[in-house]
């Protein structure tokens, strides 16, 4: 499980917005901008489902499960590389029964572009059904104080 403790600043029905400290793992992930963590950020706000009833003001810890952690990561950034590298593959193999109309490195570069755009629609599609899924979704554990 991955952990952290962090102080409530909201409530929005069953989740708690937890705040939640920088810490020196923060400092090498290449994400970092995205979470409010970036220069000059000392913190990030976590959207925790509130399974302890905590409320606004208190200091909790909230987890995740490591293995849906990884999962949901995997998802964001694997399947756009991995997609985009295998259009560029495609698009060369298909070069010979396309003709003379486009260079192969253009048509690699055009087919990776496509299953890149296609990759992202597939993985925004899979967050919005992985919004759902609790198994994904951080929770408030324990009022600590």
């Amino acid at each position: 499980m991955i952990q952290e403790v962090g102080v409530v600043q909201g409530i929005e029905g069953e989740y708690a917005l937890v705040q939640t400290e920088r810490t020196g793992a923060c400092d090498h992930c290449s994400s970092k901008e995205m979470c409010g963590m970036g220069e000059g950020g000392d913190y990030a706000v976590v959207r925790a489902l509130n399974t302890a009833g905590a409320k606004d003001g208190d200091t909790v810890k909230i987890e995740v499960p490591e293995k849906s952690f990884l999962k949901a990561t995997f998802l964001v950034y694997m399947v756009p590389v991995i997609s985009l590298v295998a259009g560029g593959i495609i698009g060369g193999a298909l070069h010979p029964y396309i003709g003379e109309s486009m260079t192969k490195d253009s048509l690699s570069a055009l087919t990776a572009l496509i299953f890149l755009v296609l990759s992202i629609f597939f993985v925004k599609s899979v967050s919005r059904k992985i919004d759902k899924d609790t198994r994904y979704i951080p929770k408030v554990v324990q009022i600590i104080g």
